[in-house]
């Protein structure tokens, strides 16, 4: 039986490594196409979503298959951008089965959040140097977010402490210290729910 070895497998690979900047000349060009392109139409989708009155049609209604046909390594900066220079608001959520649900709307005229969209603006400041995380909605607040970000907050609480440089109330510190214990117990309370679950099920 013929079979191929780790060896056979590295020597092919090294065989064409003088390809490599042509192949990362390649990338580099078909990155750029296709950032330029979902640019494009992300542009249309604005143009076609603004009023009849400024040249558009008041239709977003492709906004949505847009954003999820979009790779999702740029989707977030994608959102954000639409948010940033249009009323074409997306939002993501996960269903039952864990599955993420995208809806679209369009924000109207009555909104306090409504803003006269800017597509000259958008396409001089494409989605991938936009840097308004604040306009970031599809980013999941999860409890394993919360609980890093809240580890996170307590290192450095911990770490300024240690070197004298924490500058808070007593209050504040009863807050951090308050948060430091509801965080250990819930962590306690979760490893006691998966004990029980994985004894239940031995």
């Amino acid at each position: 039986m013929f079979e191929i070895t780790t060896k056979d497998l590295v020597l092919g690979i090294a065989g064409r490594t003088k390809d490599i900047p042509t192949a990362i000349r390649v990338i580099q060009k078909n990155a750029l196409n296709f950032n330029n392109l979902v640019h494009n139409t992300g542009l249309a989708i604005i143009v076609s979503s603004m009023p009849h009155d400024q040249g558009g049609h008041l239709d977003a209604g492709r906004a949505l298959d847009f954003v999820k046909a979009v790779p999702g390594a740029i989707r977030k900066d994608v959102v954000a951008w639409l948010h940033k220079y249009s009323n074409i608001r997306i939002s993501a959520k996960k269903d039952a089965t864990g599955v993420i649900v995208y809806s679209m709307k369009l924000l109207k005229p009555k909104s306090e959040a409504y803003r006269t969209a800017n597509p000259m603006e958008a396409d001089a400041n494409p989605f991938w140097k936009t840097e308004d995380k604040a306009e970031r909605p599809m980013s999941d607040f999860t409890t394993t977010s919360l609980h890093k970000g809240l580890a996170a907050l307590l290192n450095r609480y911990d770490a300024a402490r240690k070197e004298d440089k924490v500058a808070l109330t007593p209050k504040d510190i009863e807050l951090i210290e308050t948060l430091r214990r509801m965080d250990a117990e819930v962590v306690v309370r979760a490893q006691q729910v998966k004990t029980a679950g994985l004894l239940a099920a031995a």
